[in-house]
C-alpha cells in the first residue's frame, strides 16, 4: 500500500474546516481559541489517561463521545481547567452548548479540550465573547491556526496527513498533537487530535485508536517515566465514500497501519521538541512475555545515565546492564545481544568487537536505535526517549 504524504493536516480530508484565534487568555495576540469541526456529524473516538487528576474539560468529553458520534473538537490552550473543582466541569459544558448553539448541533456533539496552567477558573469572559468569531473563522485552510492555538510549551507545529487507497477510493487522515516537555505524570501534556474523512464503523474506529495509541503515545518517555497523554480524539465522517470499514479486514488493517504510521512521526516530534532534539529508541526483542520486553525497554529509556551517555557521543555498556538490572526482568549476561545501530556491542553478554568510529558516527545523529535481544521468547516492545 502507497502512502502519500499531503498538506493540510486535520483539514486534509474531505469535509473538515479549522480555526484559531486569540482570545486574550496568552499573553501577545497569541492564538489559543481552536475549532476542529466536520460539515456533518462524524464518527467519534477517544483514549483518555487513566489518571486519577484530570482536566474537568476532558471529563465532559468524556460523557459527550460516549454514544460515539461527535461534529466539532474545540481546544482552549493557557488553562488547563483543572484543579478547580465542579466550576470547571459547568464552565465546559457552557462552551460546548455555545459552540453547538453556533453550529446547529446538539451541545455534547461538541468535545471540548483545555490544556495549560492547571488550578485557575477558565477565563469565560474571553472564551464566550469569542465562540462566535471561532465559529465564522473556520475554513479548508484552518490548520495552522488551529495547531498554533493548541500550543502551550511547544517550540514548533506538528501535524501530517496523509492519502491513500482504501476499498478502490482515496482516503485521506490528518493528524495533529500538541506537547513539549515533561509528560509526566500530569499530560505536560498530550493532546491528539485526528480526523479522516474514511468511513468506518464507530465501533472500530475506536479500537483502531487504542490499538494505535497503545503503540504509540503510550511508549513515549522524557523524563523517565512512560507518557501518561492526557486524551487523544478522533473523528471520521465518511465522506470519501468508501463501501464501509466494518469488519476487521484488510481495509481495517490498512487504515490503523497508515495512522500507526503518521501518529508515529508524531511521537518522534513530540520527542525532538525537547532540550537536545535529539532521541533514542530503544527496542526489546524476544522477550518472555510483552511486559517483560516494554518493563525493560523502559528501564533503559528512563536511564539517566544511559541518555546522558548516548547526549555526550559516548555508549556505556555499563549504564544499559545496570538499566537492565533495574528491572524486575530475571535475565542472565548470556542471554544478551544488545545493538547500536546496525554495529553490535554485546555478543551472549560480552563486549563485541566494533570500531569506535562506528559508534561515534551513529551517535552523531538527531535519533539513535538501540536494540536488545534478550533471547527468552518472542515478544518484542519499543519506546522512544528524548536525550538531553
Amino acid at each position: 500500500m502507497q502512502i502519500k504524504l499531503i498538506d493540510g493536516g486535520v483539514v486534509a480530508p474531505e469535509g473538515f474546516f479549522a480555526s484559531g484565534i486569540a482570545t486574550g487568555i496568552k499573553p501577545n495576540d497569541v492564538n489559543d481559541f481552536a475549532l476542529v469541526c466536520s460539515d456533518d456529524t462524524a464518527a467519534a473516538a477517544g483514549v483518555f489517561s487513566g489518571l486519577n487528576v484530570r482536566s474537568n474539560s476532558t471529563k465532559v468529553v468524556m460523557e459527550n463521545i460516549a454514544n460515539g458520534y461527535a461534529n466539532a473538537i474545540v481546544v482552549n490552550s493557557g488553562n488547563a481547567n483543572a484543579c478547580n473543582g465542579q466550576q470547571g466541569v459547568a464552565d465546559a459544558k457552557h462552551i460546548c452548548s455555545l459552540v453547538a448553539e453556533q453550529l446547529g448541533c446538539e451541545a455534547d456533539d461538541v468535545l471540548f479540550l483545555s490544556t495549560g496552567v492547571m488550578g485557575k477558573a477558565l477565563p469565560m469572559d474571553n472564551l464566550t465573547a469569542s465562540v462566535e468569531t471561532l465559529v465564522g473563522n473556520m475554513s479548508d485552510s484552518g490548520n495552522l491556526d488551529a495547531i498554533d492555538a493548541i500550543m502551550t510549551c511547544d517550540t514548533r507545529r506538528k501535524e501530517y496527513a496523509a492519502e491513500f487507497k482504501l476499498q478502490d477510493e482515496t482516503v485521506r487522515v490528518g493528524v495533529m498533537v500538541k506537547g513539549s516537555g515533561i509528560y509526566y505524570p500530569l499530560m505536560g501534556g498530550i493532546t491528539v487530535i485526528i480526523t479522516t474523512d474514511v468511513n468506518i464503523s464507530k465501533a472500530l474506529l475506536q479500537k483502531s485508536i487504542e490499538t494505535v495509541v497503545a503503540k504509540t503515545f503510550a511508549k513515549i518517555s522524557v523524563d523517565g517515566k512512560l507518557n501518561a497523554y492526557e486524551a487523544v480524539v478522533a473523528l471520521a465522517n465518511g465522506q470519501a465514500d468508501n463501501s464501509g470499514v466494518v469488519a476487521q479486514d484488510n481495509a481495517y488493517d490498512s487504515f490503523t497501519n497508515v495512522l500507526q504510521y503518521l501518529c508515529s512521526n508524531l511521537c518522534k516530534d513530540l520527542v525532538r521538541d525537547c532540550e537536545s532534539g535529539k532521541f533514542v529508541e530503544v527496542t526489546v526483542k524476544n522477550a518472555t512475555t510483552q511486559e517483560q520486553a516494554l518493563e525493560l525497554a523502559n528501564a533503559i529509556a528512563g536511564s539517566n545515565a544511559f541518555k546522558e551517555d548516548l547526549s555526550e557521543g559516548i555508549c556505556d555498556v555499563s549504564s544499559i546492564v545496570n538499566a537492565i538490572n533495574g528491572s524486575n526482568v530475571e535475565i542472565t549476561d548470556s542471554m544478551l545481544d544488545v545493538f547500536l545501530g546496525d554495529v553490535q556491542i554485546l555478543r551472549a553478554g560480552s563486549v563485541a568487537d566494533y570500531e569506535d568510529e562506528q559508534v561515534a558516527e551513529i551517535l552523531s545523529k538527531n535519533s539513535v536505535a538501540l536494540t536488545v535481544v534478550v533471547s527468552t521468547g518472542t515478544c518484542t516492545d519499543k519506546v522512544l526517549a528524548s536525550l538531553y
